[in-house]
């Protein structure tokens, strides 16, 4: 026994490791840090806790987390703060180096969604789609990164993207331009990082929250079927030495299924000269043959 009802076993997964998560306020953030805090992490939350559509931002959830974990015997210091700035990245990935002593696991997990179609999606929302989601990537992988090759830790950073990255999403061409964009850096983060140890990984969850509830597929989906409960375990895979060898993979979860994303070119056609227009029309089933 830890604390005031932490229970773990006396070697956790995390045992002795410092993580930062961001967006760990409510839904898929808040499950996936008690998860980290239960298999020994100290940990630094972050959150604007906004409204699902990216307003009303408040300090009072992150501190409600940091409470909650506090309250539980774990390790949790609060940073009110948004990912698109870089100022407030660069507070996040401080207080854990400053305060915690290191840092060693960043699960990036901030993001909102509003649904519009592409005709009826203005400036502003486009613009803080980006922002957030794949601009709030890239300052996060980037300071951490920085801090761990400062450290000489080698780390494991998770950043989470969507299925409409891949396949595309009425009314969320924004937010799947900017999740698709979070798979690339990923990648390319994953290829650059291994020199210095570091692990980069994309996390691409299908669950039931706050953010989704009312989308058309989870209207008869429950949270006991397709809750937070069952991505939090890929998330602290990914985390842990568990996958010390994985990087620069994007693994999906959703309810009990757990699987990865894999690019394959199709096997196309061939000749020596440049094609026509036509015969390209002609070869097409060839072309597309995987």
């Amino acid at each position: 026994m830890l604390g005031r009802g932490l229970y773990r076993a006396s070697m956790g997964l995390l045992e002795g490791k410092v993580a930062l998560v961001t967006g760990a306020a409510g839904g898929l953030g808040r499950e996936i840090a008690l998860s980290f805090v239960r298999e020994g992490a100290s940990l630094v939350v972050a959150d604007l806790g906004v409204a699902k559509d990216g307003s009303s931002p408040s300090g009072d959830p992150v501190r409600s987390i940091a409470a909650e974990i506090t309250a539980m015997g774990g390790v949790a210091v609060p940073v009110w703060g948004s990912v698109s700035a870089a100022t407030d990245v660069e507070a996040m990935v401080q207080t854990a180096v400053g305060q915690l002593g290191r840092l060693d696991v960043v699960t990036h997990l901030a993001g909102f969604v509003v649904e519009k179609t592409l005709v009826k999606t203005d400036d502003l929302l486009f613009d803080d789609t980006i922002a957030t989601i794949l601009r709030g990537t890239f300052l996060v992988v980037r300071e951490a990164a920085r801090a761990m090759a400062k450290l000489g830790s080698p780390g494991s950073i998770v950043v989470c993207s969507s299925a409409a990255a891949f396949y595309g999403q009425v009314a969320q061409a924004h937010y799947a331009a900017a999740n698709a964009g979070v798979v690339a850096l990923a990648r390319t983060a994953a290829i650059e990082l291994k020199k210095q140890g570091t692990r980069v990984n994309v996390l691409v969850p299908l669950a039931r929250t706050r953010m989704t509830e009312e989308l058309p597929m989870f209207r008869t989906v429950t949270e006991a079927t397709m809750g937070p409960a069952f991505v939090a375990p890929v998330a602290l895979f990914l985390a842990s030495d568990l996958s010390r060898d994985v990087t620069g993979e994007v693994v999906g979860a959703a309810g009990g299924r757990v699987y990865a994303f894999k690019t394959r070119e199709a096997n196309g056609a061939f000749r020596e000269r440049p094609w026509s227009p036509e015969e390209i029309r002609d070869a097409w089933s060839s072309v597309t043959k995987v």
